[in-house]
């Protein structure tokens, strides 16, 4: 994965695993800083769980900015192939996923604002708001971006070997349809 912005200001600097539990968030926001890495897929308890066996890595890229208004701002890319089972057939196959947010850091619960309405401009701005540290789970982040990403119903467009095609939706027309019958009766009985 590309770093995502290449001025001359920005430090890149490469941080792995180990260290992304305990990221500083606030330095990052203010020396606008980069990082990126890559993290294998089975470290990642949360999103595993029920899988199956992953095999793989997640590759990640963060940038600390701050917004319009001064706001601090993570900017996060993660990519992965996790491996899910198809809902339809039952075979494993795997998920592309490609997401990008704006996390912006507040320093306290009571700043999420979970009881107050967002203003206009808020809802605009489009950012997720996260309570940011100079001890910041990184990788907690990251694996909350992949779940996200993920289908609640994994599916393949097209099962190999022709299992479960037919969408629930789809019905044959030679299909007998149990309560067609009532349409025409209610018609029937509207009219007398």
């Amino acid at each position: 994965m590309k770093p995502l912005n290449s001025q001359k200001n920005v430090q890149y600097q490469k941080r792995y695993h180990q260290s992304i539990r305990q990221f500083d968030a606030f330095q990052a926001v203010r020396l606008r800083q980069e990082f990126y890495g890559q993290l294998p897929l089975v470290e990642l308890g949360r999103l595993t769980e029920g899988l199956p066996p992953q095999q793989g890595e997640v590759a990640w890229h963060v940038r600390g900015a701050e917004g319009p208004r001064g706001e601090s701002l993570l900017h996060v890319h993660v990519q992965a192939t996790p491996t899910v089972t198809c809902q339809r057939c039952l075979e494993p196959f795997q998920w592309p996923v490609d997401t990008q947010t704006v996390l912006q850091l507040v320093a306290s619960d009571a700043e999420l604002g979970a009881d107050e309405p967002l203003a206009e401009d808020e809802l605009e701005s489009g950012y997720d708001k996260v309570v940011g540290s100079h001890r910041f789970d990184l990788q907690g982040e990251i694996e909350n971006e992949l779940i996200l990403a993920m289908p609640y119903i994994p599916k393949h467009d097209t099962c190999p070997g022709g299992a479960g095609q037919a969408e629930p939706d789809e019905v044959a027309p030679d299909r007998q349809r149990p309560f067609a019958g009532l349409a025409q009766l209610r018609g029937r009985l509207q009219k007398k």
